[in-house]
């Protein structure tokens, strides 16, 4: 491809931001649907989860006011609306707003915690539970945005051609839950009141079915890139400088699957959830890097 820049705009770090936002939009979507049948357990998971999700986001927060040079720049990204059209600036608001609404899950989880180690099975006072019932949701549709979100951005830039295919988005989408089901089965097996045989077999399925239609979605977008324009990228995705990483992908994929099997049992799912993640991350690295 011609480049019109002698440098690439963005580097490797904006990558990680990717995943990152990918990661913390998974959580949120899978333990809000996929959850246990222990109210207590529950509870925990999304605790944990949430956490882990803040703390995902708040390394993004640093990495994109580290890329943009200013503290100053950032606050203006997120607190003016003057450039309506700038992606990257939507960007940072739909960050900013999942952290508040993170930030007030915790305090609501925390509440809930209290109330249930107290026996209660209702939190306190009629607003209390409307805000529990709505904040949920609420991160539910700021998850899924921000789990698209860089396919969107990325398809406005000559530096990511990958990313110039409708595909770019499910693939986004499809990673974010993968890198959301792989955790969330992670943080089951390294704790053990969470466990649950029927949360451990849906996470498996789910994964499997994820990894179906990430790997879809990754055909295509290949298909796509084998045009006369994008011909270099397909042979520099393949044959090239991104070999590495593309194989590693496929590699991590058939290995998910095969692992997916029940008869692995525990250090399957182990080994399962990290080939996924490597896989899910991969991809996620790729669109945004392969030019």
């Amino acid at each position: 491809m011609n480049h019109p820049l002698a440098t690439l705009p963005w580097g490797p770090w904006i990558g990680a931001y990717i995943v990152l936002t990918g990661l913390a939009s998974g959580l949120t979507l899978v333990t809000r649907f996929l959850r246990p049948a222990d109210e207590r357990a529950a509870t925990r998971l999304e605790w944990i989860s949430s956490w882990t999700a803040l703390a995902c986001l708040s390394i993004c927060t640093v990495i994109l006011i580290w890329d943009l040079g200013r503290p100053a720049r950032f606050f203006l990204m997120v607190a003016q609306f003057a450039n309506a059209g700038s992606l990257m600036s939507w960007g940072a608001k739909v960050i900013a707003l999942k952290v508040g609404l993170l930030v007030v899950y915790l305090m609501l989880l925390q509440r809930r915690r209290q109330a249930l180690a107290n026996g209660d099975t209702l939190l306190a006072g009629r607003a209390t539970q409307a805000v529990y019932a709505l904040v949920p949701e609420a991160l539910v549709l700021v998850s899924f945005a921000l789990a698209i979100y860089p396919a969107f951005l990325l398809s406005w830039t000559w530096s990511s051609p990958a990313a110039h295919n409708a595909g770019a988005a499910l693939i986004y989408l499809f990673s974010a839950v993968i890198l959301g089901a792989a955790t969330t089965s992670l943080v089951i097996v390294f704790t053990p009141e969470l466990e649950d045989p029927t949360l451990a077999t849906r996470l498996r399925a789910s994964l499997v079915r994820m990894l179906a239609g990430h790997s879809v979605a990754l055909g295509f977008v290949a298909l796509s890139l084998r045009g006369n324009e994008t011909r270099g990228v397909y042979d520099g995705l393949w044959r090239g400088e991104w070999a590495c990483g593309a194989w590693l992908l496929v590699i991590a994929v058939v290995a998910s699957v095969v692992l997916s099997a029940p008869a692995f049992g525990a250090r399957g799912r182990v080994a399962l959830s990290g080939s996924a993640l490597v896989a899910a991350a991969a991809s996620r690295y790729l669109i945004f890097a392969v030019h």
